[in-house]
């Protein structure tokens, strides 16, 4: 990447990436890239106010991610954990527009694989 692009672009999208360990904007973003980081991070977490079977799917396919490494059990505990995370959250998109139109079926996602893996 440093041969392909100026310095400060990378930069840029190392710190948005690192930013989606935990979907938080950093507090020592430049208010220049903000707008960028909050879009980046809306985006990466878009699925979460999919359709409903597209949203099946997605869990389907983390479980097959973490299932074999973690264990079946290991994974319920910290999806649950996850989920739980998420719905504890005032906002779960920092954009207005992403907030309006996703975060009703989002959390509704959230809360149904919430109790899928209560059961």
């Amino acid at each position: 990447m440093k041969r392909l692009a100026c310095p400060s672009v990378v930069r840029a999208a190392e710190s948005m990436v690192r930013a989606t360990a935990s979907h938080e904007l950093p507090p020592d973003f430049l208010d220049a890239l903000r707008d960028d980081i909050a879009t980046f991070l809306d985006l990466d977490m878009a699925i979460l106010g999919a359709e409903p079977a597209d949203y099946d799917v997605y869990e389907a396919g983390i479980a097959a991610e973490y299932i074999p490494v973690h264990g079946l059990n290991n994974f319920r505990v910290g999806r649950a954990a996850f989920l739980r995370n998420m719905l504890s959250r005032e906002r779960l998109f920092h954009t207005e527009r992403f907030h309006h139109r996703l975060d009703a079926a989002a959390r509704a996602n959230l809360r149904r694989w919430l109790l899928d893996l209560a059961t």
